[in-house]
Formats: structure tokens, sequence, C-alpha cells
């Protein structure tokens, strides 16, 4: 994997470029750097012609700035020898990160300013092959003057244009621009995201796995989180989860306030009884209380109701038909604290029966369709955070985060496969989806008859139209299929089902509903009526 760093003098390439190097190979990475001016095969003929020889003709180029046909056949044989140094870091170094502190387009810029390319050159060296991961640094103009001003003879003005060029060239590739005037950490977390979303879109679940124990000083330290409870005719259910997040709260640092939401989605609010009774249940810096979604709203609203007035640096969102081990809010706290390349927390999801039911989620892409499939086993080759595409049922969320998402879509998804979208949003951020492996904080789904008998067979139309939405919005490419695969294979799951037959036809029927609203509103999106 290349990650070239380019920008403008004085944005701080080199000194990132030695940071990222440390950090990846304190991860357990093999890295190769490189500098702009090491090069290949050039370096033989420096050898050749005597660098007093090429000092002087340097001198000339740059400073003097005299025309003469060799120093317009420079830039091709730079060109060249760095094309064969992209070669073999594709072909011997694919394990590797390689680190560029500049690339091509950095020396297009300097010949450009020079006055030495011609038609031929700027098409190569505008055409040269993208890095995998390639960044822009760039700072503001006055203090890449102040940086340089003792070593560099460049007045204000040239840095102005520079910059300019810079950020012009970021437009024109497509290649995402960082500034570098915030504090170094923040912009080594900016770079690194980035190659979070390479490794992801590559599936490097194990280089993943490395990165999420990243920390440098990141710090952030976690006075509030707010606990985020949809919950639908299911008071029995509720009662229990409540009980056990009085037990996980008694064992949580007592100086972390904790607010506890219950969003009714049922027409008769039974749930606020409930919460006004454990209401003096719980320690003095806890509030919780109960708010009503308006009946039948979904999940995903309830949901974004709940975060609507939460006001908790994390946001943990948790089904009413789950248990909580005793150290569960502890291990979120501690872990969304400590990584900052983390953007979605789950745990270990247990049935009643102590059999293993969800390690996360995985998302199956096959020619005509996207299968969301339960992880039932802990890789081996994985540490304690278990990579994984998204987390169903109970997972933790930075606030900050979940905003800067835009939060559940529930007009796209109010109930199925909206956990799938967020967390997709989530790996486009460059913020790693991960479950923890820990024999001391799990989850315990309590799953009764619902999966056999669903409360709202409604939701089988909600799932096939969230299921073209989704393809709609990650997979495009995959709408052109209709949905028929996805019917088929849900038609034969639903089969399955120890209901009455004319039960499980009906739910077919309503999943099929779902498929052509689905279909209706992607052909109306791009038809521009919504």
């Amino acid at each position: 994997m290349i990650i070239a760093l380019m920008g403008n003098d004085g944005s701080g390439k080199t000194t990132i470029a030695k940071e990222l190097v440390k950090i990846f190979r304190s991860l357990g990475f093999e890295v190769v750097c490189k500098h702009e001016y090491e090069y290949a095969i050039l370096k033989y003929l420096f050898r050749i012609v005597g660098l007093d020889k090429i000092e002087s003709e340097r001198r000339s180029m740059i400073i003097e700035r005299r025309k003469s046909w060799k120093y317009c056949l420079w830039p091709f044989l730079v060109w060249l020898d760095i094309f064969l140094q992209y070669l073999y870091f594709k072909i011997f170094k694919r394990k590797a990160i390689v680190v560029l502190d500049r690339y091509p387009y950095d020396h297009y810029m300097s010949f450009e300013y020079l006055g030495y390319t011609l038609p031929l050159t700027k098409w190569l060296y505008l055409h040269f092959p993208k890095p995998d991961v390639g960044i822009i640094l760039w700072v503001e103009p006055q203090i890449a003057y102040e940086r340089k001003k003792d070593s560099h003879d460049y007045s204000l003005e040239y840095y102005e244009k520079q910059t300019r060029s810079y950020l012009k060239l970021a437009r024109r590739l497509d290649i995402p621009a960082v500034n570098t005037s915030k504090e170094l950490t923040q912009t080594l977390i900016e770079i690194i995201r980035n190659v979070v979303c390479l490794l992801y879109k590559r599936r490097k679940f194990e280089w993943l796995s490395k990165l999420s124990t990243l920390q440098l000083d990141f710090s952030n330290e976690i006075k509030r989180i707010s606990i985020i409870i949809p919950t639908y005719k299911r008071n029995d259910k509720l009662s229990e989860l409540l009980r056990s997040l009085k037990r996980e709260i008694d064992s949580l640092d007592s100086s972390i306030w904790v607010e506890i939401i219950v969003v009714d989605d049922s027409r008769t609010k039974d749930a606020k009884n409930i919460v006004k009774r454990f209401a003096s249940e719980f320690r003095e810096n806890v509030s919780i209380s109960s708010q009503w979604s308006g009946g039948d709203r979904y999940p995903s609203f309830c949901r974004n109701l709940g975060a609507k007035y939460a006001r908790g640096d994390i946001l943990i969102f948790i089904d009413d038909d789950n248990k909580l081990s005793g150290k569960v809010l502890q291990t979120v706290v501690t872990y969304l604290g400590s990584f900052p390349l983390i953007g979605m927390f789950g745990l270990i999801n247990y049935d009643e029966k102590g059999n293993r039911w969800s390690v996360g989620g995985k998302l199956v892409k096959t020619p005509f369709s996207i299968i969301t499939k339960n992880i039932k086993e802990i890789p081996n080759n994985y540490g304690k955070l278990v990579i994984v595409d998204y987390i169903p049922n109970f997972y933790a969320i930075p606030r900050k985060l979940f905003v800067e998402v835009g939060g559940f879509d529930d007009c796209f998804f109010p109930q199925g496969l909206e956990e799938v979208d967020l967390a997709l949003r989530i790996w486009r951020k460059g913020r790693i989806v991960g479950v923890m492996v820990d024999k001391d904080s799990y989850i315990t789904h309590m799953f009764g008859e619902v999966s056999k008998t669903p409360a709202r067979p409604f939701r089988y139309f909600l799932r096939g139209r969230s299921r073209i939405l989704l393809y709609h919005k990650h997979f495009r490419n995959l709408t052109s299929w209709k949905g028929i695969p996805d019917i088929v294979l849900r038609s034969i799951k639903t089969l399955m089902y120890k209901i009455p037959l004319r039960s499980r036809i009906l739910l077919i029927q309503d999943y099929i509903r779902g498929v052509k609203e689905g279909l209706m509103l992607v052909e109306r999106e791009r038809n521009g009526f919504m």
C-alpha cells in the first residue's frame, strides 16, 4: 500500500511522514519510507557526472532559470525514475506500507513553476498512477512562510501562489486536502482515517485490527454517557434490561454521569410506568426518562428521537430484549475514550442458553445481492477487537460522530438494515467498526418467540423495501437485478419458519410488496421527484 504525502513547502510533509513511519512500525507493520530526492536510476548518473557538476546545473536550472534543452529533458528522466520505483513498490512491497514524502505531482508543480514543462511532460505527470492513499497537505501561506523563512528565500507571494495551485490540483485529481495548522496528533489521525477507508474497501481486516489499537497521545475523557432504548410492547423484557443496567451502573466509575432514555413506540405509552417504577432505584447522578414516538414509528425513528434529547459524550443504543453482563458500560467507556479510530463499538451477544449469537455482522457480496450474516465464530487471527461490517442489537458511538454522519436514516430504513447503513457511513468517515472479545463484558439477547412470530408483520414489507434502498445507496450496480434473487432467498428462509403456512405466504407477499416499493422510490429519485 502506497501512502503519498504531497503539498506546498512548509506544510509539514517530512515531519508527518516520519511520524507515520514510527506509528506504523510500532503497530507491527512492515514500512518503507522514501524521500523526494532518493532516485533509483538517476543516482548512478549523478555519480558519473559528479556532484559538483550536478550542483552547478541545479543552480542554473532552479536559481538562475536558464533555458536549455537538457532542462526540458530532465522532467522526463525524473518521471521515468519514479515510475520504475512505483512498479517496484507495487510488485515487491505489496505487503508493506510504503510512505512517500512527495509524489510525482509535487515534481510536476515544481517544473511547472520553473517553466520547464512541455505538453507531453504535463500529460505524463498528471496521468501518473494515483497512490493508494494520496493526501495533499496544505497550510495558510503566512504559516508556511514563517516555517521556511530561515531555510528558503521565497517571498510570501510564492507561498500564496503555491497553496492555490495545490488546492486546485487536489480538486482536479479528487485527492483529499488536509490542513496541517492544527495539532500534529489531530493531523496524523485525519491522515490515518483515509488509510482506514482504503483498507476497508480492500477488506484488509487484519490490518484494521492492528490500526484499531492506535492510541497516540489521544485521551478523550468521557464524563457522560447516554443509553437509548427503543421499546415496543415488551415491558417485561424492558424491566429485565433496566435491572441489568442498574447493576452495570453500580459498578461503573461513580464520576460518570449516566442518562437512560426509553423511547416507547407503542400506542398505549405503557413504558412510562416502568420507567417511573425504576427511577428511584438508580444512584444520584443517573437520569432516566421516557419519550413517546407517537406510535408505530419503528426503531430508527425512536433511536434518533432518543439521540435528539441525549447529552452524553457517547451514545449507547440497545434494544429492549437484552441484558448486560455487569461490566459492559465500563468497557465501552474505556475503549471509546482511549482509541480514536474506533467509531462503532460492540460486544459479543449470546442467546439465553449461552450460545454465541453474534460477534458482529458480515456483508457477503455476490454478483446479484448482498447477504447479511451474523458472525458466530471468533477469528483466530484477530486481537481483542474483531473487525466487522456492522453491529446488530447493541453498539456505542461517539455522539459527535453520530451527528456528523446524520444519525439513522429513518426515511429509507425505518426497520431493517438500518444498522448496516449506519455502519457503512461510519466506515466512510475512516472510523473502525468492531466487536470486543471480553469474557466479562457481553450481551444476552432474550429472543423468546420474537424471531418466529413477529409482533409487527409489516416489518417484512420494510425489509424488502430496505434491501433495495440499501443497494441504491451503497451498491448501485445491484439494483439492476430488481431484487429478484433476494425475494427467492427470503422466500426459502420464510418457508422454514414454524408458523402456519398461510402466515408464511403472507410474509413473503409483504416482502415482495416492499421490494416493489423500494424500486419505485429508486425510480422516483432518479427522475428527480425525491
